[in-house]
Protein backbone atom coordinates (compact mmCIF):
# COMPACT_ATOMS: atom_id res chain seq x y z
CA UNK A 1 0.00 0.00 0.00
CA UNK A 2 2.98 2.05 0.48
CA UNK A 3 4.32 1.51 -2.35
CA UNK A 4 1.24 2.45 -4.66
CA UNK A 5 1.36 5.51 -2.72
CA UNK A 6 4.82 6.57 -3.60
CA UNK A 7 4.10 5.59 -6.72
CA UNK A 8 0.81 7.99 -6.81
CA UNK A 9 2.87 11.08 -5.67
CA UNK A 10 5.06 10.69 -8.45
CA UNK A 11 2.67 10.29 -11.12
CA UNK A 12 0.33 12.37 -10.46
CA UNK A 13 2.41 15.27 -10.48
CA UNK A 14 4.18 14.31 -13.92
CA UNK A 15 0.29 13.95 -15.42
CA UNK A 16 -1.07 17.10 -14.24
CA UNK A 17 2.43 18.71 -16.10
CA UNK A 18 1.74 16.37 -19.37
CA UNK A 19 -2.13 17.88 -18.88
CA UNK A 20 -1.42 21.11 -18.55
CA UNK A 21 1.75 21.45 -21.58
CA UNK A 22 -1.11 19.60 -23.65
CA UNK A 23 -4.21 22.45 -23.08
CA UNK A 24 -1.64 25.35 -22.10
CA UNK A 25 -3.10 27.31 -25.62
CA UNK A 26 0.50 28.19 -27.67
CA UNK A 27 1.79 31.60 -27.95
CA UNK A 28 1.22 33.23 -31.37
CA UNK A 29 3.58 35.72 -33.16
CA UNK A 30 3.22 37.37 -36.77
CA UNK A 31 5.67 38.63 -38.80
CA UNK A 32 6.82 42.33 -38.15
CA UNK A 33 8.06 45.05 -39.74
CA UNK A 34 11.79 45.18 -40.84
CA UNK A 35 11.80 41.68 -40.81
CA UNK A 36 13.60 40.58 -44.92
CA UNK A 37 13.95 37.82 -47.17
CA UNK A 38 16.31 37.64 -49.95
CA UNK A 39 17.49 35.50 -52.90
CA UNK A 40 20.40 35.35 -54.71
CA UNK A 41 21.98 33.38 -57.61
CA UNK A 42 23.97 34.20 -60.79
CA UNK A 43 23.90 34.08 -64.05
CA UNK A 44 26.45 34.22 -67.43
CA UNK A 45 26.38 37.39 -66.81
CA UNK A 46 26.77 38.88 -63.17
CA UNK A 47 25.62 38.04 -60.01
CA UNK A 48 21.57 38.24 -58.97
CA UNK A 49 19.73 39.42 -55.83
CA UNK A 50 15.74 39.82 -55.32
CA UNK A 51 14.25 40.76 -52.26
CA UNK A 52 10.21 40.14 -50.86
CA UNK A 53 8.89 43.45 -50.87
CA UNK A 54 6.17 41.56 -48.00
CA UNK A 55 5.31 38.34 -46.76
CA UNK A 56 3.34 36.81 -44.09
CA UNK A 57 3.96 34.60 -41.36
CA UNK A 58 2.60 32.96 -37.78
CA UNK A 59 4.17 31.34 -35.34
CA UNK A 60 3.16 29.30 -32.45
CA UNK A 61 5.45 28.44 -29.22
CA UNK A 62 4.29 26.89 -26.18
CA UNK A 63 7.10 28.36 -23.98
CA UNK A 64 9.03 31.21 -23.51
CA UNK A 65 12.04 29.48 -25.39
CA UNK A 66 12.31 30.73 -29.54
CA UNK A 67 13.62 26.28 -29.49
CA UNK A 68 9.95 25.90 -28.04
CA UNK A 69 8.26 26.27 -31.82
CA UNK A 70 4.62 24.53 -32.73
CA UNK A 71 4.15 25.64 -35.83
CA UNK A 72 5.48 28.17 -38.06
CA UNK A 73 3.85 29.01 -41.38
CA UNK A 74 5.31 31.75 -43.83
CA UNK A 75 3.40 33.07 -47.19
CA UNK A 76 5.52 35.16 -49.84
CA UNK A 77 3.10 36.50 -52.98
CA UNK A 78 5.70 35.83 -55.89
CA UNK A 79 4.20 39.30 -57.15
CA UNK A 80 6.11 40.94 -54.21
CA UNK A 81 9.47 39.45 -55.26
CA UNK A 82 12.03 42.32 -56.79
CA UNK A 83 15.28 42.20 -58.72
CA UNK A 84 15.22 45.83 -59.69
CA UNK A 85 15.23 44.71 -63.25
CA UNK A 86 11.76 44.98 -64.85
CA UNK A 87 12.50 42.36 -67.34
CA UNK A 88 14.31 39.85 -64.73
CA UNK A 89 11.16 40.03 -62.68
CA UNK A 90 8.72 39.22 -65.63
CA UNK A 91 11.39 36.61 -66.44
CA UNK A 92 11.15 35.16 -62.71
CA UNK A 93 7.42 35.70 -62.81
CA UNK A 94 7.07 33.11 -65.87
CA UNK A 95 9.59 30.71 -64.93
CA UNK A 96 7.56 30.49 -61.06
CA UNK A 97 4.01 30.85 -62.79
CA UNK A 98 2.93 32.94 -60.76
CA UNK A 99 -0.43 33.15 -62.49
CA UNK A 100 -1.37 29.49 -61.90
CA UNK A 101 0.59 29.30 -58.45
CA UNK A 102 0.44 33.18 -57.04
CA UNK A 103 2.24 32.18 -53.63
CA UNK A 104 5.66 30.48 -52.28
CA UNK A 105 4.67 28.77 -48.93
CA UNK A 106 6.78 26.97 -45.91
CA UNK A 107 5.66 25.15 -43.16
CA UNK A 108 7.57 23.79 -40.38
CA UNK A 109 7.79 20.25 -39.44
CA UNK A 110 10.20 20.03 -36.55
CA UNK A 111 12.31 22.28 -34.71
CA UNK A 112 14.80 20.40 -32.12
CA UNK A 113 17.24 22.49 -30.43
CA UNK A 114 20.95 22.23 -31.20
CA UNK A 115 23.44 23.13 -28.22
CA UNK A 116 23.32 25.30 -25.35
CA UNK A 117 21.96 28.88 -25.46
CA UNK A 118 24.99 31.41 -26.52
CA UNK A 119 24.66 34.89 -26.15
CA UNK A 120 20.62 34.76 -25.83
CA UNK A 121 20.88 32.94 -29.24
CA UNK A 122 19.63 29.45 -29.59
CA UNK A 123 20.24 27.24 -32.98
CA UNK A 124 17.81 25.43 -34.32
CA UNK A 125 17.64 22.32 -36.49
CA UNK A 126 15.01 22.76 -38.53
CA UNK A 127 13.02 20.16 -41.37
CA UNK A 128 10.02 22.11 -42.90
CA UNK A 129 8.31 21.84 -46.52
CA UNK A 130 8.64 24.69 -49.30
CA UNK A 131 6.66 24.68 -52.12
CA UNK A 132 7.39 26.75 -55.06
CA UNK A 133 5.62 26.79 -58.30
CA UNK A 134 2.67 24.24 -57.01
CA UNK A 135 5.77 21.71 -55.94
CA UNK A 136 6.39 20.83 -52.42
CA UNK A 137 9.68 19.18 -51.24
CA UNK A 138 11.23 19.02 -47.71
CA UNK A 139 13.59 21.29 -46.28
CA UNK A 140 15.99 21.46 -43.52
CA UNK A 141 18.02 24.66 -42.36
CA UNK A 142 20.36 25.54 -39.54
CA UNK A 143 18.27 28.33 -37.86
CA UNK A 144 19.28 31.06 -34.96
CA UNK A 145 16.67 32.07 -32.61
CA UNK A 146 16.48 35.01 -30.12
CA UNK A 147 14.01 36.64 -28.12
CA UNK A 148 14.65 39.97 -28.16
CA UNK A 149 13.97 42.17 -24.22
CA UNK A 150 10.77 43.75 -26.18
CA UNK A 151 9.50 40.52 -25.97
CA UNK A 152 9.73 39.73 -30.10
CA UNK A 153 11.08 36.37 -31.48
CA UNK A 154 13.83 36.55 -34.52
CA UNK A 155 14.93 34.13 -36.87
CA UNK A 156 17.83 34.01 -38.70
CA UNK A 157 19.25 31.59 -41.57
CA UNK A 158 19.37 30.87 -45.30
CA UNK A 159 19.37 27.36 -47.43
CA UNK A 160 20.11 27.06 -50.68
CA UNK A 161 18.95 24.46 -53.32
CA UNK A 162 18.42 23.59 -57.02
CA UNK A 163 15.65 25.34 -58.69
CA UNK A 164 14.64 22.38 -60.73
CA UNK A 165 14.50 20.80 -57.40
CA UNK A 166 10.83 22.24 -57.72
CA UNK A 167 10.78 21.70 -61.63
CA UNK A 168 11.26 25.15 -62.37
CA UNK A 169 13.92 25.85 -64.90
CA UNK A 170 16.35 28.32 -64.54
CA UNK A 171 15.32 31.76 -66.49
CA UNK A 172 16.95 32.75 -69.72
CA UNK A 173 17.62 36.13 -71.22
CA UNK A 174 18.61 38.03 -74.41
CA UNK A 175 17.53 34.66 -76.96
CA UNK A 176 19.10 32.32 -73.92
CA UNK A 177 21.93 34.08 -74.35
CA UNK A 178 21.97 35.03 -70.98
CA UNK A 179 21.09 31.98 -68.32
CA UNK A 180 20.90 32.11 -64.49
CA UNK A 181 22.46 29.47 -62.53
CA UNK A 182 20.39 26.58 -61.46
CA UNK A 183 21.30 27.35 -57.60
CA UNK A 184 19.45 30.15 -55.14
CA UNK A 185 20.28 31.39 -51.94
CA UNK A 186 17.40 31.79 -49.55
CA UNK A 187 18.48 34.10 -46.78
CA UNK A 188 15.99 35.50 -44.44
CA UNK A 189 16.08 37.65 -40.70
CA UNK A 190 12.65 37.65 -39.46
CA UNK A 191 11.17 39.54 -36.31
CA UNK A 192 7.71 38.05 -34.62
CA UNK A 193 5.70 40.00 -32.59
CA UNK A 194 3.23 38.20 -30.24
CA UNK A 195 -0.28 39.08 -31.55
CA UNK A 196 -2.47 41.49 -29.43
CA UNK A 197 -4.40 40.14 -26.48
CA UNK A 198 -2.07 37.15 -25.81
Amino acid sequence: MKRAAGWMSVIVPFLLIVAAWVVLPPNTYRVAPKSTLGVEGTSTLHDWHCTAETFEGVFEAVGESPADLRKVEVVIPVEKLGCGNGKMDRNMYGALEMKKHPEIRYTLQKATAAGAVTDGKQKLNTTGTLTIAGVSRPLTMDVVATRLPDGKLRFVGDASFSMKTFDVDPPSFALGTIRTGETVTVSFDVLAVALEGR
